[in-house]
């Protein structure tokens, strides 16, 4: 890219100022770009909500949608984004919306908060974009809002017809240590200057930079003598704790997750996928009467992984890919 960056801002300010101009013309679609752990899918349900908010007071109906809930099928942009959509409600919220109302409801106003991920098959990604843009192309009452890796974003060529060439793209960045100090010394007390203090004295900021990780280290700032390991392996320790676990899972979880961990860090893979995925279920169950789906749905529950595409799982941060493979050889 030639063009100069632009400023640094909050998402849903940037996503507002595009979609909704005070002057100038509105944009059809934004992109969101950034690797993964950027907590772009979580900038997503945050639009959800702020829009969600609106629609009562005339705003435009929010829809989230996975691109990869889309089929490789010909069908009319109304049907397929329609049917993406129930696909990705029955799947997140177990909530069953019909098709033929779906359809129907995309000919009023709407805002398609679409997750464009990177470890979605491209052909599925391509595909969302082209049914999207066609539903959307010649509107005024509807946009949308599409996140991918930054490796991923010539996949936004599908999407140039909205908008005479390549879409406007926010590069969701990391917290500046600058800005990390900012947030910290504004809060009450003095607990934000004693973590910022900490944070300095071991170089934490690349944790400090990730939002969520923040947090988690402004929850747990009653710590003494923060360390990398000792940060990751408290967060660790503490999504295990939240999860409501049945007799003998948490174990049998702790071990997928180090077999997980393993295997990516030995083949060095950003992801585990289909048989492969399920051939690590299958070996830590044995013969217990567990369904590999409800082990799968528990380490998911712990924050540690997350789903990417269709049977696919990640590591929701580097860091604890490293720290559940160091775990997985010491046990």
């Amino acid at each position: 890219e030639t063009s100069p960056p632009g400023p640094r801002m909050r998402v849903s300010d940037a996503v507002e100022r595009l979609l909704f101009p005070k002057e100038g013309e509105a944009s059809r679609v934004v992109v969101l770009a950034g690797n993964y752990g950027r907590g772009k899918t979580t900038q997503l349900y945050c639009l959800y909500t702020e829009y969600a908010a609106k629609v009562s007071r005339g705003g435009p109906l929010p829809l989230f949608v996975r691109a990869s809930d889309f089929a490789l099928t010909d069908m009319r942009p109304a049907e397929a984004v329609a049917r993406a959509i129930a696909k990705t409600y029955a799947s997140e919220s177990e909530i069953a919306l019909p098709v033929d109302l779906l359809a129907k409801r995309l000919s009023q106003p709407f805002i398609l908060l679409l997750e464009g991920d990177l470890d979605t098959d491209s052909r599925k990604r391509v595909t969302a974009f082209q049914m999207a843009g066609a539903l959307v192309e010649g509107r005024g009452d509807a946009s949308i809002v599409v996140t991918m890796g930054e490796q991923a974003v010539s996949d936004a060529e599908a999407l140039k017809p909205l908008c005479g060439g390549m879409p406007p793209i926010l590069l969701v960045q990391l917290l500046s240590p600058a800005s990390v100090s900012q947030y910290l010394t504004a809060l009450p007390g003095s607990a934000g200057m004693d973590l910022l203090a900490a944070i300095e004295r071991s170089n934490l900021f690349d944790i400090a930079s990730v939002p969520w990780l923040l947090s988690s280290l402004i929850r747990r700032s009653n710590r003494d003598n923060l360390s990398r390991s000792g940060v990751i392996a408290r967060i660790v320790a503490g999504n295990m704790a939240r999860v409501d676990w049945a007799p003998g899972i948490r174990r049998m979880v702790s071990d997928v997750l180090g077999r997980f961990a393993w295997i990516m860090q030995t083949d060095r893979l950003q992801r585990l996928t289909g048989d492969r995925l399920y051939e690590v279920l299958g070996e830590v169950r044995g013969r217990r009467e567990v369904p590999l789906d409800h082990l799968r749905d528990k380490a998911v529950e712990t924050g540690l992984v997350c789903p990417c595409g269709e049977d696919s799982l990640r590591f929701a941060y580097p860091g604890f890919q490293s720290f559940c493979c160091a775990q997985h050889l010491i046990d």
